[in-house]
């Protein structure tokens, strides 16, 4: 028998082709229409490269904050700025409404003299929010400041206590994706959050679970020189400066129901996943004044005297003058001429500068003995824990 010729082969294997290109082209589109989507455990690699409404299809969310225009107002609201003024730093931010219709921005200039930091947190609440139904937090935003995420340690803060001024907090890192263009959504697990001291993880702390997750009292968002880690690390070529992040909304989340380990941890919190989220109302400032230690009400105005922020920008000022080798006659020149601009009365400012001197003093005074008043606990503590 002599081979087939190439022609009559081809006419024999055209039909055989052509229905496996369609069997192929078919599974391929049953696959896209009906095949299980990524699954969701990859979401937060994939929230840093897509736009937030990709993740919508295979992960829950429930808003807690919203700053589009018709929520917007009642949103800032509950937040207040808490920078590193607090522990001597200079640096300032504020949660502004510029007319963007999606969004709010936090801005302000982060300094790496004193704390590092700048941050905004939501008032007290006068009960606590009860987030237990959900896997986590997430957050919608963009950095429309610049393209160095990198350079500066992103945190999300939560307090499970019915202590906003304690110095203890629960907090998580995440990370910006600088290269997505528009709003992304960043999902925070609460088994990513650490309890923290400053920005130091508190040793054998436990985990937010269930049950701390019914009873968070404050939700706060920072940026900082410092990472959370067990002892003191400074983000490598950390930038200080000016930062702008847009915000849309800030809520819960939880896995799509596709995904086998995914869901509510009980049948409780499925209930509660499918119930409208009830945002507690902020403690008014007097309940909150009331609610402070008795000893910081006492020193509050000393405090305030000593260490307020007009002081501290004064002090960083005077050092800024001292490194470009300014006299110390010319540096009370300059501040007897900046006041002269606000108005103040001569002999006032007169007084005023004769007085820097002598408040600067106290103040140093004053800082230490509160440094080692607040140490004399903790040392008492890891004496009772000693064997």
């Amino acid at each position: 028998a002599t081979a087939p010729s190439l022609p009559s082969a081809m006419r024999t294997l055209a039909p055989l082709l052509g229905l496996l290109l369609v069997c192929s082209a078919s599974a391929l589109a049953a696959s896209r229409l009906f095949g299980a989507p990524m699954s969701p455990r990859l979401a937060p690699l994939r929230a840093l490269q897509e736009s937030a409404e990709v993740l919508t299809d295979w992960v829950t969310t429930k808003r807690v904050f919203h700053f589009g225009s018709a929520d917007r107002e009642e949103s800032l609201g509950y937040f207040e700025r808490i920078d590193d003024v607090i522990m001597g730093g200079i640096s300032s931010s504020k949660l502004l409404d510029r007319g963007d219709p999606d969004t709010v921005s936090w801005m302000g200039v982060l300094r790496k003299e004193g704390g590092g930091f700048c941050g905004i947190r939501t008032k007290p609440l006068s009960e606590p929010l009860d987030l237990s139904a959900y896997e986590g937090l997430y957050l919608t935003c963009r950095l429309a400041s610049d393209t160095d995420a990198d350079r500066r340690a992103w945190k999300m803060t939560l307090r499970t206590r019915d202590d906003n001024r304690g110095d203890k907090a629960y907090q998580a890192a995440y990370r910006i994706n600088p290269d997505v263009e528009g709003l992304q959504r960043i999902f925070i697990p609460f088994a990513d959050f650490k309890l923290v001291r400053g920005a130091r993880i508190v040793p054998g702390a436990p985990q937010i679970d269930e049950k701390a997750a019914s009873s968070i009292y404050q939700i706060g968002l920072s940026a900082s020189k410092f990472q959370i880690s067990e002892n003191t690390t400074v983000v490598p070529n950390f930038r200080d400066g000016f930062f702008q992040l847009d915000i849309g909304s800030i809520g819960g989340y939880t896995w799509s129901s596709g995904d086998a380990s995914a869901g509510a941890a009980s049948p409780e919190a499925a209930v509660k996943k499918q119930a409208p989220l009830s945002l507690p109302q902020p403690l008014p400032e007097n309940e909150v004044a009331k609610r402070r230690p008795v000893a910081l009400r006492v020193l509050r105005p000393a405090l305030n005297l000593f260490f307020s922020e007009p002081v501290r920008r004064g002090q960083r000022a005077e050092q800024i003058l001292k490194e470009r080798q300014a006299s110390s006659f010319q540096i009370l020149r300059f501040g007897l001429s900046m006041r002269r601009r606000k108005g103040r009365n001569f002999l006032r400012n007169i007084l005023t500068a004769l007085l820097i001197p002598v408040r600067e003093l106290t103040g140093k005074v004053l800082g230490k003995l509160l440094r080692i008043g607040f140490q004399i606990p903790r040392m008492l503590s890891k004496g009772k824990r000693r064997p």
